[in-house]
């Protein structure tokens, strides 16, 4: 299975997001040993909670050389650029976000938007075996 999906519904976020997460990994034979993908997925999910009614939906997907990660959600509203802003409470989630993914962005979906990520793979030194790359460091990027 190249994809998953789960329905996001207040409360079961975060434990089962974190479920759908090892399932995917262990199906695609992909480590994530710094968690990039664990918190790239629990800020997106944590937003549908904290901007929103609490429905939507996670999406995460084997593309070639990467993982993609979508999270829809009912509002309209397309998120900020990822930058922090002077308010410490507000926008630390996606600034995270932009530093973990190799490319991210939100597009008006069905009913509300979709915010996107994608975590690019690199080979693990053994036959068949990726992982989650590291984010690259700020002078690279």
């Amino acid at each position: 299975m190249s994809e998953f999906r789960l329905g996001l519904v207040r409360g079961n976020g975060a434990r089962d997001a974190r479920e759908l997460i090892a399932r995917a990994l262990r199906t695609w034979d992909v480590e994530d040993p710094d968690a990039s993908l664990l918190l790239v997925v629990t800020e997106l999910v944590e937003n549908v909670y904290q901007h929103t009614r609490g429905d939507g939906e996670l999406r995460l997907a084997l593309r070639t050389g990467t993982v993609l990660v979508e999270v829809s959600d009912t509002s309209a509203d397309l998120p900020l650029d990822g930058h922090a802003r002077a308010d410490p409470s507000q926008g630390r989630g996606l600034a995270l976000v932009r530093t973990l993914a190799a490319t991210w962005g939100a597009r008006p979906g069905s009913g509300g938007k979709v915010v996107w990520a994608e975590l690019a793979l690199t080979p693990d030194g053994h036959p068949g075996a990726r992982r989650i790359a590291s984010a690259p460091a700020a002078e690279d990027r």
